[in-house]
């Protein structure tokens, strides 16, 4: 299997940080976890085939999970971002 080009540009948080386990591997998840360098959020970036794919239970799950450590989650799915809060409620950025 070939590694696409977005996952050799940058270390995806899956792949850095192993507690994260095999079932959210980015390729079974159709969702990249990943550090935004540029400011204190923490992403899960959806695949465009799946655009909502951080809603299942797993990948959501996770991303409460760090919104409840005290991180500013957002979801993205092309052009569309959605902020997770630590109460499980979303809603999309402005």
């Amino acid at each position: 299997m070939t590694r696409p080009q977005v996952c050799r540009d940058y270390e995806c948080a899956w792949k850095g940080e192993r507690s994260l386990g095999p079932r959210l591997r980015p390729d079974r998840t159709g969702t990249i976890l990943m550090e935004d360098p540029d400011s204190d959020e923490y992403r899960a970036v959806c695949d465009p085939e799946k655009p909502f794919a951080w809603l299942t239970p797993l990948v959501f799950k996770h991303l409460v999970a760090m919104a409840k450590s005290g991180r500013i989650v957002v979801a993205k799915a092309g052009l569309k971002s959605w902020r997770i809060h630590a109460n499980g409620q979303w809603g999309p950025c402005i």
